[in-house]
């Protein structure tokens, strides 16, 4: 039965994210994603490097 309600709400979070919405589940938190545009990246010794854009997911706990 645990099993069954971890899929579930696995479920419910994905569909929210992949629609760009934000999940608050009362008592927990909210669950949101974040786009992080292509960028440069330099290392020490002058090497450059593009990095692809990426999306993140985050997740804000409720303050009690």
């Amino acid at each position: 039965m645990r099993e069954l309600l971890i899929l579930k709400l696995t479920d419910i979070i994905r569909e929210g994210l992949t629609n760009d919405e934000q999940v608050t589940i009362e008592g927990l938190g909210t669950f949101s994603k974040t786009h992080i545009a292509a960028a440069e990246k330099a290392y020490p010794g002058g090497k450059v490097v593009m990095m692809p854009p990426r999306d993140v997911i985050e997740f804000k706990q409720n303050e009690a």
